[in-house]
């Protein structure tokens, strides 16, 4: 299986934490700080960084609704982990 032909929740409940987690392995990282970090992880990047690599190539308004769309993909991706993470730091 490719990573392209990967479901979404595989990608973020298997792959991301599990990448993390392996490059954490040579730290003194308490276990529980290297699960934090796959559950939060870089989440967005790979928006940001297609759209722009992308909206250069778009006509201006396409290229604008592409940057809202990401932006708002970012950030309404990024609440549910952050209210997630903060109820499991308690």
């Amino acid at each position: 299986m490719t990573a392209a032909a990967c479901p979404d929740p595989v990608k973020s409940f298997v792959v991301r934490p599990l990448a993390i987690w392996l490059s954490l392995l040579d730290t003194n990282a308490h276990p529980t700080t290297k699960l934090f970090f796959g559950w939060i992880g870089p989440r967005g990047l790979a928006k940001v960084l297609f759209a722009l690599q992308v909206i250069d190539a778009l006509p201006y308004a396409l290229g604008e609704d592409t940057l809202r769309l990401t932006i708002n993909g970012v950030w309404i991706s990024a609440i549910p982990r952050g209210i997630s993470a903060a109820r499991g730091g308690h």
